[in-house]
């Protein structure tokens, strides 16, 4: 399991740790301005939310120390911290674990077969301007453009209502959903209870900080929609306390079974060596005859 790192400041919720499994991780707070190397585990994955600017050089530090440790980020945070990133993990083994997940194509990548990535090239010439945040923001615009297509006016009502009476968005080559309010008896129960679903991003992949700086570099993970279905790992499974009972109970059922079986047989086997029963062959037997249906 993962460990996961936050920030006093991060509020957590159920849609956050998509990398880890949920109820697999062993949740740790961190005080606002406090480091994150001294909460960072020799080996292992750790999953770090709420980055500052101090944090990308000490997870880039822990990286190039431990070749056993593995680094989830957010992909949000990342976008912002990027240049940072790039500058401390620039041709380092370390790259290879810093990881996050993202659904959208490769910035840099200029043999792209992502429409919107080809859009995004040919509206911003200087590739020294092709970062994550700058593709995002781009992705953001075509995919208002789309809304804005089919709206008569906008505001935040609209919008919403735009995006949950459509249920999947296409803008480009990207998809947006589904969204799905229906399982909600009245608007205002939306932004309060849970009744609606936002999977927003789909084919999401994972990449390391390796792949964000050689786009010739594959992903960790292809390209997938996940089911967004929460499991616990452990549903269903034995705890290692319960296992250990199970298997004292069934040897103890073992021994029993056996002794039931053998002590009757060396206890009882002369039984039938009745010392009332006639000792010469000729002396007359009484036989009973019963009703037998």
């Amino acid at each position: 399991p993962a460990r996961l790192i936050g920030g006093a400041s991060v509020a957590f919720d159920s849609n956050t740790p998509q990398l880890i499994r949920k109820g697999g991780a062993v949740t740790t707070i961190r005080e606002d301005g406090e480091g994150v190397g001294k909460y960072l585990p020799i080996s292992g994955t750790v999953f770090v939310i709420g980055l500052s600017v101090p944090d990308v050089k000490e997870i880039a530090r822990k990286l190039e120390e431990r070749n056993d440790l593995r680094v989830i980020v957010l992909f949000a945070e990342f976008s912002f911290l990027y240049d940072l990133f790039a500058t401390a993990l620039n041709n380092t083994a370390g790259a290879a674990r810093l990881v996050f997940a993202t659904s959208l194509p490769h910035w840099g990548d200029t043999e792209t077969s992502s429409k919107t990535a080809q859009l995004f090239h040919d509206v911003e010439k200087d590739s020294r301007l092709w970062t994550p945040l700058s593709l995002l923001a781009f992705a953001t615009g075509r995919l208002m453009r789309v809304i804005l297509l089919h709206v008569e006016e906008m505001s935040p009502d609209t919008l919403v209502n735009f995006f949950y009476a459509d249920s999947s968005i296409i803008s480009d080559d990207m998809r947006y959903g589904v969204f799905d309010d229906t399982k909600c008896d009245t608007a205002e129960k939306l932004p309060k209870d849970d009744c609606a679903s936002n999977y927003g991003a789909t084919q999401v992949s994972v990449w390391s900080m390796a792949r964000a700086l050689n786009a010739s570099i594959p992903p960790l993970a292809n390209p997938m929609t996940p089911s967004m279905s929460l499991r616990d790992p452990s549903e269903g499974k034995l705890s290692g306390a319960s296992l250990v009972g199970v298997i004292i109970g069934a040897t103890f059922a073992l021994f029993l079974m056996v002794a039931l079986g053998v002590v009757p047989y060396f206890v009882l086997r002369s039984t039938r060596d009745n010392n009332s029963a006639p000792k010469e062959p000729t002396d007359p037997v009484t036989i009973v005859f019963t009703d037998i249906e």
